[in-house]
């Protein structure tokens, strides 16, 4: 019977020093990166913490100081966005208050419009009041 023990106690002994030794030798391994990026992280189902802004297209807003106004939205081109939200618009003293890839929005004080870009939503809003310093925001628009 004490030679069973013996042996127990010995098999214990040798499974934590390995374990033991294991785990000291973890700093000494090289990490390896599964290459796990947001593309794969979306097939699997899981998506990233933060939001991700789709860079190819763009979008515009145009206003007229008379409060006519046009938009533009998923565009290959700042030109082409800038030039749909203008013939939107629809009258001869509209102008592009803001272009943008992610969001934009427009702010107005009661006497001025102004623009202002960001990602996401919150942040063209804040960003148009920011720039007017102070007003509300009467348009926006995303390319999401």
């Amino acid at each position: 019977m004490k030679k069973r023990w013996h042996r127990i106690a010995l098999a214990a002994a040798t499974l934590g020093g390995t374990a033991g030794m294991m785990i000291m030798s973890l700093p000494l391994v090289p990490q390896v990166s599964a290459g796990v990026d947001n593309t794969v992280l979306a097939e699997m189902g899981m998506l990233p913490e933060t939001p991700v802004v789709p860079m190819k297209h763009y979008g515009a807003i145009a206003y007229a100081p008379t409060g006519e106004w046009g938009k533009a939205l998923r565009y290959l081109t700042k030109e082409a966005a800038d030039q749909v939200a203008l013939s939107g618009c629809g009258v001869d003293t509209c102008k592009v208050l803001i272009d943008f890839r992610g969001c934009g929005a427009i702010a107005y004080d009661g006497s001025r419009y102004q623009g202002g870009s960001g990602y996401p939503l919150g942040v063209a809003q804040e960003d148009a009041i920011n720039r007017l310093g102070g007003g509300r925001i009467v348009n926006w628009a995303c390319n999401v």
